[in-house]
């Protein structure tokens, strides 16, 4: 299993602040407010959430150490989850339905191949 793990945790934070600017800024662009106003919220406050939980996670891109990596992690999968859960659960339909789907199967992904014991550069 350790094979397909390949991403330190300082990459996968640059990914998380990036995946944070498309949860944030994809749906305001598409105007998912006009065909779901849950979807647009849920998607920006996952953006916030993420955010606000990466720069508290003990890895390369943080301002404070407080949680464990691993816990980062069992988050980011969680979120994943919602993610592919959402469409069903709240009835999202068409560009939606996959913009979810898509993040929901990218961040269950990285979540397999991120090392958690590789938090921050030169350590193991």
């Amino acid at each position: 299993m350790d094979t397909i793990r390949f991403i330190s945790g300082s990459l996968h934070g640059i990914l998380d602040y990036a995946a944070a600017i498309v949860l944030i800024s994809v749906p305001l662009a598409l105007n998912f407010q006009t065909t779901s106003p849950l979807a647009l919220w849920l998607s920006v406050a996952a953006g916030v959430l993420l955010v606000t939980y990466s720069l508290i996670t003990d890895y390369g891109l943080s301002l404070v150490k407080w949680i464990p990596f691993n816990i980062h992690l069992i988050l980011d999968a969680v979120a994943g989850v919602a993610f592919l859960v959402a469409p069903f659960l709240f009835g999202f339909e068409g560009l939606i339905r996959w913009f979810y789907f898509a993040n929901g199967a990218i961040v269950l992904l990285l979540v397999l191949v991120t090392d958690p014991r590789i938090s921050r550069v030169g350590n193991r």
